[in-house]
């Protein structure tokens, strides 16, 4: 009895000494990251208290494992520096095992390295969106993560990972971006096992940088083209407005009515309370802007002033927040495929009369007079004389609540009906209200280029010729060349084939702008052709009536185009009507952008 639990104690003691010497548990959560073409940063956890040291494996492609090295205990990273064209042309592979005397773990899951993406190209498609593409150039990710941070390549900053794209995946859409910021972005593959998970990563792609522009503006409505003598042709291939269709969409529906009474809106909104859509308001779902039904009011014209002092004090469907709309919101109205009135088919107003409207600017050009603009007649931009009689057409709120934001007009100063500069407080007029989006400063970039494409250094021009450069509208994202008379004087037509085979600093992709686009250079402040060649711009209003063609027929006579007037002496953007044909001082200005 005595010899049998001597043994059986014997036993538990050699039970014991073998337990103590077991082989260590396997790492985890390993993790092989490329940090350059050459090296590979490992990490791993440490999943054991016995180890005496770490065993890690490689192999290259399809060859077989082999020890790269011995760690000693409680390490919990190695960096690989003989990984070679670890990012475009070797394929490496790592796991890793826990040992001590007694042996070692099993080996973690395998972390493969895959290639880095490259060609990684940001561009914007909206003040409020990023399209981001690559080539991918791996064959074994299971996903992209996307990175981004604020400002430059070039600038210092914090990256984040923003979100993650599929295996295979060659293109993303950043949706989380502001108007008028700059964001940079770089994109890396991630090759994930099975759990227990082990993960490789690739190198970053190149750094791509983008100019979100601080607003988006909208499609003109334009759908169809036409020639030179106003048919209606085949839109293929022309480069019109009616092709292109560059823009926001408009949302459907466009307007949405309030039906309202004396005292405020109607309980039950499925019938006008009141019988009368005079009291009624419209939302603009473009904007967001709110106006009256009735496009005519006061039923009556007035002067410039009156109109002011009207809208100011107007109450109506319990809002007395009205005012005399600046030129970009009354401007916003317009539809490009539509004449008599040039409002969308269907729309919900009353009264709009063959008639013009006031806004709350004043010329530029002579203090005496304000702006209007003809939403009867084609959406045309002139000023009158303050004591002249137009139709008033009130606004209340802001673009802030639409799909797109307008721009202020850059008007900061108040007249009277004389021309002298006023306090601003309690006008209504624009240089007091400055509704609208604040416009970058500065509002434009030159890029230098020559023949071929951009300097490669842009602390100077490399060919030491403007005319070569283009400029970037830091409000709008469009990209202009430089020079305001690239072509001299030319018929519409040859202005579209112009622009269309263009390739200005490299690029292929210039148009003719539309009328939205164009108008979006005026500057309601001061001399619209003096400040943009103040600007960097070139040769822009250089002869008596400068005008520059648009690629928006005139839907008011259809062998006429839609043009804007920057030389003197209406140098603030006059919105006319011009003969295709042409006349020696009419010009084309070329534009790119995915606006």
């Amino acid at each position: 009895m005595k010899t049998t639990v001597f043994l059986m104690a014997i036993l538990c003691l050699m039970f014991v000494s073998v337990a103590g010497a077991a082989a260590p548990a396997a790492p985890a959560g390993l993790q092989a990251e490329s940090i350059n073409a050459g090296t590979v940063d490992l990490t791993w956890k440490d999943k054991s208290a016995n180890e005496t040291g770490f065993k890690i494996y490689r192999k290259t492609g399809g060859g077989a494992w082999t020890l790269l090295h011995d760690t000693g205990e409680n390490v919990k990273s190695y960096s690989d520096t003989k990984a070679t064209n670890n990012t475009t042309t070797k394929v490496y592979s790592y796991n890793i095992k826990a040992c001590n005397a007694s042996g070692c773990s099993p080996a973690t899951e395998t972390a493969v390295v895959p290639f880095k993406p490259s060609a990684l190209k940001a561009t914007v498609s909206s003040a409020t969106r990023v399209d981001l593409k690559w080539i991918d150039k791996s064959s074994n990710e299971t996903a992209f993560l996307i990175e981004r941070k604020a400002g430059t390549c070039a600038t210092a900053g914090a990256w984040a990972q923003i979100k993650s794209a599929s295996a295979g995946t060659e293109a993303a859409a950043d949706s989380t971006v502001t108007g008028g910021k700059t964001y940079s972005y770089r994109v890396r593959a991630k090759a994930q096992s099975a759990a227990p998970v082990a993960t490789g990563f690739s190198g970053y792609s190149n750094c791509s940088s983008a100019n979100t522009p601080a607003v988006s503006l909208p499609k003109t409505g334009q759908k169809k083209c036409y020639n030179s003598k106003g048919a209606v042709i085949a839109c293929a291939g022309t480069g019109q407005d009616g092709e292109l269709k560059k823009g926001v969409p408009w949302p459907n529906p466009r307007f949405t009515t309030t039906y309202c009474n004396a005292s405020g809106t109607c309980a039950d909104q499925s019938a006008d309370c009141d019988a009368d859509a005079s009291t009624d308001i419209v939302t603009d779902n473009l904007t967001g802007l709110v106006w009256t039904r009735d496009a005519d009011k006061p039923a009556a014209d007035m002067e410039w002033q009156e109109a002011l002092t009207y809208a100011n004090a107007l109450s109506l469907c319990g809002y007395s927040d009205w005012r005399l709309p600046n030129k970009n919101e009354l401007f916003s109205l317009v539809d490009f495929s539509a004449n008599d009135p040039a409002l969308q088919p269907g729309h919900p107003f009353v009264n709009v009369l063959n008639t013009i409207h006031w806004t709350s600017n004043t010329s530029s050009d002579n203090p005496l007079k304000a702006m209007t603009v003809s939403i009867f007649h084609g959406g045309s931009i002139w000023d009158y004389a303050k004591d002249t009689n137009w139709s008033v057409f009130p606004v209340r709120g802001s673009s802030s609540g639409g799909i797109i934001k307008l721009p202020k007009t850059g008007q900061t100063t108040c007249y009277n009906t004389t021309g002298d500069v006023k306090a601003c407080a309690g006008t209504g007029q624009d240089g007091e209200l400055k509704k609208g989006v604040a416009w970058p400063n500065p509002r434009f970039a030159i890029t230098y280029c020559n023949a071929s494409g951009p300097c490669a250094d842009q602390t100077a021009d490399c060919d030491a010729d403007a005319s070569t450069d283009v400029i970037m509208d830091r409000l709008t994202g469009l990209i202009w060349s430089r020079d305001g008379n690239i072509t001299g004087p030319t018929t519409w037509q040859e202005a579209l084939t112009s622009a269309n085979s263009s390739s200005l600093c490299g690029f292929r992709d210039w148009r003719l702008s539309n009328v939205i686009e164009l108008e979006s250079l005026a500057n309601y402040e001061e001399n619209t052709a003096a400040w943009l060649n103040s600007s960097g711009f070139i040769n822009v209003g250089s002869g008596m009536w400068d005008s520059y063609y648009s690629s928006t027929t005139s839907q008011s006579n259809n062998s006429n185009t839609l043009c804007i007037v920057f030389g003197p002496p209406t140098s603030w953007g006059h919105l006319n009507h011009c003969n295709k044909s042409g006349m020696m001082t009419w010009r084309s200005w070329q534009v790119r952008g995915s606006m």
